[in-house]
């Protein structure tokens, strides 16, 4: 089993694999040393997800709080959350155009209607 303690971290562990929420809210991860293994979140790293997974939802702060029970506590199975990616982005800083700046996170890549796909993500994790 391997412990997970941030996006960084992760992209380290899984290579040019693309690691999707499902797989770490699941606890399965494939690893370019193993393969398919069991993977374990810290629990600050599994806090970080899910608030980001919510921010990449939206919702009103009632859906919120009962989006976040669900993914805390469940292992949920969606297609929304097998299109939530962690993802690499270099950018130029416009003020110094020698430094580079990455940033680190988890996206939705949407389809043609995501208002629908995050209405429905919404709807599936606050039952």
């Amino acid at each position: 089993m391997k412990q997970l303690n941030s996006y960084e971290h992760t992209l380290k562990v899984c290579g040019s694999h693309q690691v999707t929420a499902q797989e770490l809210l699941n606890g399965r991860g494939y690893t370019k040393k193993n393969g398919w293994t069991d993977v374990k979140l810290r629990p600050e790293f599994r806090a970080q997800l899910i608030e980001d997974l919510l921010d990449c939802m939206g919702g009103q702060e009632k859906t919120k709080r009962a989006c976040r029970f669900t993914l805390e506590r469940e292992t949920p199975q969606h297609w929304w959350l097998g299109r939530a990616v962690v993802y690499e982005y270099k950018y130029r800083n416009p003020k110094d155009k020698r430094k580079s700046t990455r940033r680190i996170g988890i996206t939705y890549i949407a389809g043609q209607d995501q208002t629908w796909e995050n209405r429905e993500i919404r709807k599936h994790l606050s039952r």
